[in-house]
């Protein structure tokens, strides 16, 4: 939990992402021949993989001092590299006009609409030189020695310094003074966007495994990852406003110590202000995977009747008690997360398809006009539930949207989703 007068974890990696992408910038302005390099091995690709920029970051000699080598590392249970990391690969996509993603975040698009008004009409021309010796430089009015052009590129500290105050800016510790570099703001009532609560078009935001992940999820005894899982719920939750979903809600509970603590340090935080809010709403469902020990089990809190329910599914009987009185004790609540606890009687799994189970039951009950009793004996019917539930996820997260499922048209009937934005 964030300690008085410190700033909060958001705030500290934006702060670190620009300085590590301020130091990189510092590095190839100083080594013009490795930004030939660098800038080459990238600049033809449609769409830049972090996986490629960060291992071609790491070819240059000497790194700078800021990047750690567990920057250059993908950790956690979640697989990714760090925050800040990957913020100050966005922040350099966006110094050298490259796509980060198809789909950008919000910091994509502050720090691209930023670009423009960070640079504004020169009477010099820009450099005309050739793709491999185009010209970069981190200092304001410093030209081309080749042709005089000014430098096509607009660096990090410039395209945000009309967004963030001067004196929240954080600087790399070997900047001169000297350079030219003006961090000064005249304008600094505008600040970055909050990146967690900005309105969006409603589109899947969750990352698409890659497709030999997905290739996979159809394979017996394969236990589908938390990319999958999640992915799956966030296609759900972009075509069906009942649905209601946070990305590893479980594990950022469980990380502060219970759902109280979590509601706490959230509001402190400013995050996930919406998801809380909509926890009020009688026509909300919120659905909750939760992944431990090699075993996916899931939690459905729903409004039945006059009061909360909180659904309690699990594929393996053995155990399945203590894991319900686990769970409850974390989500311990008597507000938003309040509810009856019911474990549902459901059929026993008969291979490592929980993954693939969880899903297909998140979308069941989540959509299902019948009671919960109801809707498991119509689960029962289904012949080989494990194959359909794998091929349902399969076919849903290849094509990345919501897709009519005629086979649980007796459960689901045939919902319509909502339409999403471009």
């Amino acid at each position: 939990m964030r300690k008085e007068k410190m700033k909060c974890r958001r705030c500290a990696n934006i702060d670190k992402a620009l300085l590590i992408a301020q130091s990189i910038e510092t590095f190839l302005n100083e080594n013009p021949d490795q930004f030939q390099v660098f800038y080459n091995s990238e600049h033809s690709t449609a769409t830049i993989r972090l996986d490629d920029l960060i291992a071609t970051i790491a070819k240059l000699k000497p790194l700078p001092t800021i990047l750690l080598p567990k920057y250059f590392e993908r950790s956690t249970k979640r697989n990714i590299y760090p925050i800040a990391m990957t913020n100050a690969m966005r922040m350099l996509c966006s110094t050298f006009k490259w796509t980060f993603s198809d789909k950008p975040a919000s910091l994509d698009i502050a720090f691209n609409q930023t670009q423009v008004q960070a640079n504004p009409s020169n009477k010099k021309t820009q450099c005309k030189c050739s793709v491999e010796s185009i010209y970069f430089t981190v200092v304001r009015g410093k030209t081309c020695p080749l042709c005089n052009g000014i430098s096509p590129f607009v660096p990090t500290a410039s395209r945000i310094s009309d967004v963030i105050p001067s004196s929240t800016l954080p600087t790399t510790s070997n900047e001169n003074n000297n350079t030219g570099q003006s961090h000064t703001v005249e304008n600094s009532s505008r600040v970055l966007r909050d990146i967690t609560n900005s309105l969006r078009p409603p589109l899947c935001l969750a990352a698409r495994p890659n497709n030999a992940e997905l290739s996979l999820i159809t394979r017996t005894n394969n236990m589908l990852s938390n990319f999958v899982v999640s992915y799956f719920f966030k296609i759900l939750q972009a075509n069906f406003p009942n649905i209601l979903y946070q990305e590893f809600l479980f594990d950022f509970v469980k990380r502060e110590g219970g759902w109280s603590q979590f509601v706490q340090f959230s509001r402190q935080e400013g995050h996930s202000i919406n998801f809380l809010e909509q926890l009020r709403n009688c026509q909300s469902t919120c659905i909750v995977p939760i992944c431990q020990s090699l075993h996916w089990t899931l939690l459905v809190r729903k409004y039945v009747g006059q009061s909360w329910i909180i659904y309690y599914i699990d594929s393996i009987l053995q155990g399945s008690e203590d894991r319900m009185n686990q769970w409850s004790a974390i989500f311990n609540d008597n507000d938003l997360f309040s509810g009856t606890w019911i474990k549902l009687k459901i059929i026993p799994q008969t291979e490592l398809e929980c993954g693939a189970r969880v899903c297909l039951l998140g979308l069941c009950f989540a959509l299902s006009m019948l009671n919960a009793k109801q809707t498991g004996r119509q689960l029962e019917r289904v012949q080989d539930l494990a194959a359909r539930s794998r091929l349902l996820v399969s076919r849903i997260c290849t094509d990345g949207n919501w897709s009519h499922q005629g086979w649980l048209n007796s459960i689901i009937g045939t919902p319509q989703p909502i339409i999403t934005g471009p």
